[in-house]
């Protein structure tokens, strides 16, 4: 259907309300088919913007991955049961395509007017429909079950778009407010309100995941039955060894895998899917996508309390509050004056409030007493915290975060012609929108990733998604995502709190300096008049 309505569906004003209202038709489709609880997630690239072909949302337990080198044809996806599609479900992966990431999006969200924000949510979509390819590269990209929760993210944005400018902002073009969208018979005035009108409703992510399981460990060691995570012991649950031998030596002729050596739910006799994850989220090399291994060490060999395999942190000190003979008392008042170090946290990796570096508590909950995501994945955390920050920051604040990704792939003229979006205006519209991308939110040409966990001062930190997201988060600095820290003289070597003689002095250095003032014992913001 949209192949064949294919100008209406990418019009200049058409492109979101038609969407919109497709996304609900195909919605209750799936509910007559299933139960009326379907209904379709909203996949929110941008979390992985800078490494989307490690994204979950490409496991084989999920919406599957690439398409084989040869064919394109996705073997592995959970969406043809018993029976295998024909044709073939196909995808090439692209990701020589650089694609925009969250501070483009909230830049595009300030857009007062509804055709550039319409017009650059359709060449936002465009580059996610190229980096995916196969049939999303096609005329009939809703054969692949990504375009349903790709278009739902875009709506999700309109959706904050209209909410956003709801007093100021005209929601939609009045000449085109009440004509009908073909092939249905509803006008974007039918849609305009997708909670009221259409009873769709979007949660932030990570607010619609549970806020408690019974008990938040990860999978580790041997189960019952001494089957390791992925279903191995000498020999894998089939009873056959990774050499293919069965327990009394005889080979394995059965079905359960395939000549790839995949069974049918994608995943071979090692537990790892053709994008090479596990059930669970590790990877070959074991470690999930906060780099943490099933133990909770990351790849330096560190946990979330700094402590190695060993007991011993990074600057020395053992569990049981004793150091290694090289550490000095000296050493340990440089690095925790007052008994916190520089990012707030004390020699066992919590802050005055009890909290570790990921927010939780030794208990496993965190500040609203959930622990669902005790184990991870801390990058969504990251991100969902990021996006609070940002959300609240206007186009000259957004404008100097800089990108830390190559510049965004400019649309290829293929893709505009193929889409009816090749008329003067619109070529004119969308490279203005190209320039636009890269002077709001430009390349840092210095950036230098944070390679190691463990910073030059011997404090341990864990490595931040920042490359994930595209930009840096300076998570542990005390800076909100924005104004990026500087370097700042020592303000407090004179400064004095007269109202408050006991408050602890810091310097601010979050874009700019100057001193704030601190309870010693709280922790908390004291104002300080008279210093």
């Amino acid at each position: 259907m949209r192949a064949d309505y294919l100008p209406q569906a990418n019009g200049k004003l058409s492109f979101l309300p038609w969407h919109r209202y497709f996304l609900k038709v195909v919605e209750r489709e799936l509910q007559k088919a299933s139960s009326c609880q379907v209904s379709i997630p909203y996949f929110e690239w941008t979390v992985d913007a800078g490494s989307l072909e490690t994204s979950a949302t490409w496991q084989a337990n999920f919406f599957g991955g690439d398409g084989d080198p040869a064919t394109g044809c996705v073997s592995h996806h959970p969406f043809q049961g018993k029976m295998r599609w024909s044709p073939c479900l196909r995808r090439r992966f692209n990701s020589s395509i650089s694609l925009p990431d969250a501070v483009n999006l909230q830049l595009m969200l300030a857009e007062d007017d509804f055709d550039r924000f319409s017009a650059q949510a359709q060449a936002v979509s465009a580059l996610f429909h190229l980096w995916v390819g196969g049939h999303m590269e096609s005329p009939f990209s809703p054969y692949d079950p990504i375009f349903l929760s790709h278009y739902a993210f875009l709506d999700k944005l309109w959706a904050q778009w209209q909410e956003r400018g709801r007093d100021t902002l005209s929601p939609f073009p009045t000449e085109w407010r009440y004509v009908k969208m073909k092939p249905f018979d509803v006008t974007p005035d039918d849609v305009l309100h997708a909670q009221r009108q259409l009873c769709t409703l979007y949660v932030p992510i990570t607010l619609g995941a549970p806020c408690n399981i019974t008990s938040p460990q990860k999978p580790s060691g041997p189960d019952k039955d001494q089957y390791n995570t992925h279903g191995i012991n000498e020999y894998e649950r089939y009873d056959y060894s990774r050499e293919d031998l069965g327990q009394k030596a005889n080979n394995n002729h059965r079905t359960e895998f395939d000549r790839k050596g995949y069974n049918k739910q994608g995943y071979d006799r090692n537990g790892f899917d053709q994008m090479g994850w596990d059930r669970y989220g590790f990877g070959r090399d074991y470690f999930d996508r906060d780099h943490m291994d099933v133990d909770g060490y990351d790849i330096f060999g560190f946990n979330r309390y700094g402590f190695n395999r060993s007991n011993i942190t990074s600057f020395g000190m053992r569990r049981d509050r004793t150091f290694v003979s090289s550490v000095s008392e000296e050493v340990m008042d440089q690095l925790f004056e007052g008994g916190y170090n520089k990012y707030g946290f004390d020699t066992f990796g919590l802050d005055r409030n009890g909290f570790d570096m990921f927010g939780f508590r030794l208990d496993g909950y965190d500040k609203d007493s959930c622990n669902f995501f005790f184990h991870g994945p801390h990058y969504m955390r990251f991100y969902f915290f990021a996006q609070l920050q940002i959300s609240m920051l206007g186009p000259g604040t957004l404008s100097r975060i800089k990108r830390i990704c190559p510049h965004i792939t400019p649309l290829p003229e293929s893709w505009v012609i193929q889409n009816w979006l090749n008329t003067e205006e619109g070529m004119a519209t969308i490279r203005q929108m190209e320039q636009q991308w890269a002077l709001q939110h430009p390349f840092d040409r210095d950036y230098i990733p944070n390679v190691s966990s463990v910073k030059e001062s011997g404090l341990w930190l864990p490595i931040t998604p920042d490359l994930r997201f595209c930009f840096e988060l300076h998570w542990f600095s005390g800076c909100p995502v924005g104004p990026a820290p500087v370097t700042c003289p020592d303000l407090c070597r004179n400064a004095r709190c007269i109202g408050y003689p006991d408050a602890e002095c810091r310097v601010h250095n979050c874009g700019s300096c100057f001193i704030e003032w601190y309870d010693p014992d709280t922790g908390s913001h004291v104002m300080c008049q008279g210093w």
